[in-house]
């Protein structure tokens, strides 16, 4: 099929692609030097839909105002198409309840991206170039996984012209690509026993947020190469389960390492092993698998294994190896060391201190107060 030299104007579709769609592994579509403007569809591709591996090539070519209403594709919507697009003119195409104010694709074929350049484009790290009567062309190299930020730039600017609008990738976007696993805090380390949050985001091809997906199910789970007999098994509890809220999760967990050495002279403290979670689950919009890679837990070492205020506690009394946890030291005592054991005893666990005399530790953890004189906290202690 050519279309060549047409208006499509306010064409209506319930379904896919407001002025036309396409769905057939023989169909060869060549779009020239068309406009489509304020073209609606119900579903997906406010004026463009291609799907089922259909050969779709669109030059020279202005999409004004289209909107889509399902998945996304304000303008274009790619179902596993072979889709070219070159040189063409977009503005103030919508997608408000998906993805892609102008384009949005999934599936195995990723789209094609085509434009007139200078020579100082050709040398971008994401292009390739062909020399076509003296004039150079610069393909987008859609595969190159370390340049999205820039590959996203680089089509905002040469695809999508001004008032393009979606929830997400106000020019392009795409299906589910990965699961990105974030620590909110600072120092990105935990303390035994202690809740710690994990923020897992679901990304599309261009590292955008799909915020779309408040359904889909997700779980932490620890790495299989360490659920086995030969392991000590870690504790973790919290809400390990949860449901994607705009694209995001946030887990509160607890997890209580294995130790297999804890030197308080030396202040040493060694895991047996190096605690690795996973986090999966089944995306409600495409049903395929969503699954982050092994993420390394690091917890704090040493005399800063807990807080201060908190003893490292074994699950075991009297072991200085195994399953432990960080305990906070109760109204009449107190703790400046994690490791320190109580003075005189026997016993060379950690311990709770007792409160010195003249002091006050009524708030428990590292409060101590007096009337008179001031509290020195020793490293020695």
């Amino acid at each position: 099929v050519d279309i060549r030299n047409t208006i499509f104007s306010g064409s209506k579709s319930e379904k896919e692609g407001g002025a036309f769609a396409v769905s057939s592994i023989s169909a060869v579509v060549e779009v020239f030097a068309t406009t489509f403007s304020f073209c609606s569809s119900a579903l997906n591709g406010g004026a463009v839909y291609a799907g089922d591996q259909a050969k779709v090539n669109i030059s020279n070519t202005i999409f004004h105002g289209n909107t889509a209403h399902g998945i996304g594709g304000g303008a274009v919507y790619s179902q596993n198409a072979k889709l070219m697009i070159s040189n063409i003119t977009s503005t103030n195409n919508s997608a408000f309840t998906g993805g892609g104010g102008m384009l949005f694709w999934e599936g195995n074929f990723l789209p094609f991206f085509s434009f007139a350049c200078s020579r100082f484009e050709s040398d971008w790290p994401v292009f390739s170039t062909l020399n076509i009567l003296g004039t150079a062309v610069c393909y987008i190299d859609t595969h190159i996984e370390n340049s999205v930020e820039f590959l996203l730039e680089s089509i905002n600017k040469k695809l999508c012209g001004p008032g393009n609008n979606a929830a997400y990738g106000q020019c392009i976007a795409s299906e589910y690509k990965k699961l990105e696993t974030i620590f909110p805090s600072a120092s990105s380390s935990a303390y035994p026993g202690l809740p710690f949050s994990i923020h897992a985001v679901k990304k599309d091809a261009y590292n955008q947020t799909i915020t779309t997906d408040s359904e889909s199910i997700i779980q932490v789970f620890q790495s299989n190469l360490q659920i086995r007999s030969d392991l000590i098994p870690m504790k973790v509890t919290g809400n390990s389960i949860g449901r994607i809220n705009s694209g995001m999760v946030i887990f509160s967990l607890t997890m209580s390492p294995v130790f297999s050495f804890v030197d308080f002279g030396s202040r040493i403290t060694r895991l047996h092993y190096e605690p690795e979670v996973f986090i999966s689950g089944v995306d409600s919009q495409t049903s395929l698998t969503m699954q982050t890679k092994d993420l390394h837990i690091n917890f704090q070492e040493g005399r800063f294994v807990c807080p201060k205020g908190y003893i490292l506690d074994f699950d075991v009394l009297g072991s200085k190896n195994g399953s432990a946890s960080c305990s906070f030291c109760k109204a009449g005592a107190y703790s400046v060391n994690p490791l320190a054991p109580q003075s005189g005893s026997l016993s060379s666990s950690p311990s709770c201190l007792n409160c010195p005399v003249g002091g006050d530790c009524s708030m428990g953890g590292y409060n101590v107060m007096f009337d008179v004189g001031d509290w020195i906290e020793s490293d020695q202690m």
